[in-house]
């Protein structure tokens, strides 16, 4: 595994494109669960979101035993790639670390997990979460869980937080929650929250995406897509990104276009992304013989 650390960075960012685009084995799955047992925080944090990106299922039930609150920097990296393998299986794991943690980025990612995995089970976790926590950054985080699984008890924080709360990160967490189960009723806090001198780049993205998308409420599927391939041309990262998020997960012969068009520019610093979104959302990619790229 040691060609995705050495060499210069367009030549790793190449040999990733290329992993993602080939897939995993259990030969792959297994190498690399070896390399995330590193000591090393580098090497064992490549192996780790690699596992990730690739979805390795396989090796959820290995991953999930690395976890440990006396290696803070390495856990998140398991906890937030545990989240996008969305392992069933591994729920328990990470409900016992939830509760035995107090430490409060540990309890942000893992509601962040929790939330990519779902369930019924999970709604209920993140909901005790967030009804006994004191810190504000923790009833987010389990809101924006909640919210990605179609839940909104995070709407009322979320909306509190928009009123009165002046902590950059809080705000992106609130209107992180606002995009996905606010509604038009919204879009006062949200402009009000507009007027302010923003220099943060992301809050101001994030006003711009919450925005974009409770103008959409009550939009046809068409409308809200062709709304989300205007923002994939965007010169803001974060609306970009939060674009490739929704048009990824549409798996339309149009978002295919659209996504294909960015797989294909050398230039384009949201290839990764784009790869990375495609196999999330369960669709392939494939080099065409010319060396072009295609969603079939």
């Amino acid at each position: 595994m040691q060609q995705f650390e050495h060499g210069n960075p367009k030549e790793k960012s190449s040999s990733g494109e290329e992993l993602l685009i080939r897939g995993g084995s259990p030969e792959l799955n297994a190498a690399l669960m070896e390399q995330a047992r590193d000591s090393d925080y580098e090497r064992s944090s490549s192996a780790i979101n690699f596992l990730g990106n690739l979805q390795a299922k396989d090796q959820a039930g290995s991953l999930s035993e690395l976890l440990d609150e006396n290696q803070k920097a390495k856990t998140l990296v398991v906890m937030t790639n545990l989240g996008k393998i969305k392992e069933e299986k591994t729920k328990a794991k990470i409900f016992g670390f939830l509760n035995r943690t107090q430490d409060t980025d540990f309890q942000k990612v893992s509601a962040y997990a929790l939330g990519e995995i779902g369930g019924d089970d999970t709604r209920v976790v993140l909901k005790d979460l967030m009804a006994s926590s004191d810190i504000p950054a923790v009833k987010l985080a389990a809101g924006i869980a909640l919210a990605k699984i179609g839940d909104s008890s995070g709407k009322k924080i979320a909306e509190e937080t928009l009123g009165h709360d002046r902590n950059e990160f809080n705000l992106i967490a609130a209107l992180m929650i606002l995009s996905r189960v606010g509604s038009a009723d919204d879009l006062s806090l949200v402009h009000s929250l507009a007027q302010r001198k923003i220099f943060a780049v992301e809050l101001r993205d994030w006003i711009e995406i919450c925005e974009g998308e409770l103008a959409l409420q009550g939009s046809s599927p068409s409308e809200r897509l062709s709304q989300r391939l205007k923002w994939l041309d965007s010169d803001e990262k974060y609306v970009r990104t939060w674009a490739i998020q929704k048009v990824a997960a549409e798996n339309t012969d149009e978002s295919k276009q659209a996504l294909e068009k960015i797989l294909n520019d050398p230039f384009d610093p949201q290839r990764f992304n784009v790869l990375k979104e495609v196999r999330q959302n369960g669709q392939r990619v494939i080099r065409e013989a010319d060396g072009s790229l295609r969603m079939p």
